[in-house]
């Protein structure tokens, strides 16, 4: 009976690491792709019907070092996974 629950616990301790491994995986993913299709934004002008009045957005996007951070943590915790393997 214990060694089952041992088997349970170890079970459980790698499929968390698994879990969070998987969801910052996707989440740099759907911020990479954002990122990539809205950095069309930085070379919008704006157009007004009213007035002669032409210039940029005033909004800038970039990857900056938040989406670096989101990878590297993915790849830290990867590696993380695998002393868990040695079951």
């Amino acid at each position: 009976m214990i060694g089952f629950r041992l088997g349970i616990l170890r079970i459980l301790c790698l499929v968390c690491p698994v879990a969070g491994t998987l969801c910052i995986l996707i989440g740099s993913s759907i911020w990479t792709v954002l990122v990539g299709k809205l950095q069309v934004i930085n070379n919008d002008l704006l157009k007004s019907a009213s007035a002669d009045i032409h210039g940029n957005l005033g909004i800038i996007v970039s990857e900056g070092p938040g989406l670096y951070l989101s990878w590297v943590a993915f790849i830290f915790m990867f590696l993380a996974i695998s002393p868990g393997l040695n079951v």
